[in-house]
């Protein structure tokens, strides 16, 4: 797959767990309420992040030093890069619009091993 993740996959009303890193995908997963300029006029377009249901939401949002962010995700709960070791970590992130836990400290980051 490659591309921008479409915006039709906020059709998918029961959908819990999506795993989009291993693609080519590129681009910008915004949060639910991000307003978009459209013709001057700011708007909230319907996303995968504004899907209720879902609690697992994995892309290729992990930075490596060596390889960059292939896509910038706002609501990811797992982030990934395919040259990095471990290649996905657990990152806390809002999907199903739950609010994310603040803390002092950094956010505690955890490996998740994956069979793909």
């Amino acid at each position: 797959m490659v591309g921008i993740p479409p915006n039709t996959m906020s059709k998918l009303k029961n959908l819990e767990e999506a795993y989009l890193d291993s693609n080519n995908f590129r681009g910008k997963i915004v949060s639910p309420s991000t307003k978009i300029k459209s013709n001057s006029q700011p708007k909230v377009e319907k996303h995968i992040c504004s899907l209720k249901k879902l609690k697992v939401f994995a892309a290729d949002c992990a930075r490596t030093k060596a390889h960059p962010v292939e896509i910038e995700c706002a609501c990811c709960t797992v982030c990934c890069n395919d040259y990095a070791d471990p290649r996905c970590v657990n990152v806390g992130g809002s999907a199903g619009n739950k609010k994310k836990k603040s803390s002092s400290s950094s956010t505690s980051k955890t490996a998740v091993k994956r069979t793909t």
